[in-house]
């Protein structure tokens, strides 16, 4: 990972976005690892609003993460970081993701808000 799971303040819009609509992130972050950027897949925002599973799709959007961009997590950092933190994690997911080029998007970040150098 290239950054912090406390670094929330990193990133401030997209962490405002996490805040106000967690599932909505985890549908544009699905979507982000999909290949679309900037969109929402709303079938995973609505699974994640009904079964309030944050922690398990925190878990897979790491282990897809760690897969996709052969980050050679551990699974503290894939499984128990994203059970018992979720928001940071996705937080994190979130920054990930825009710094290697797939940024999720989001309703209070219109552009890309994180410094990627």
């Amino acid at each position: 990972m290239q950054t912090t799971l406390l670094g929330c303040t990193d990133d401030v819009p997209g962490t405002l976005d996490h805040l106000c609509c967690g599932p909505c992130m985890i549908g544009r972050q699905c979507a982000a690892l999909e290949g679309t950027t900037d969109t929402m897949n709303a079938m995973w925002c609505m699974v994640a609003i009904f079964t309030e599973a944050y922690p398990i799709f925190a878990c897979c959007l790491r282990g897809k993460l760690d897969t996709m961009f052969n980050m050679n997590l551990g699974i503290m950092e894939k499984c128990c970081l994203p059970w018992f933190c979720s928001q940071c994690a996705l937080c994190q997911n979130h920054r990930e993701l825009t710094i290697r080029g797939k940024w999720p998007g989001g309703t209070c970040c219109t552009k890309k808000p994180f410094n990627m150098n």
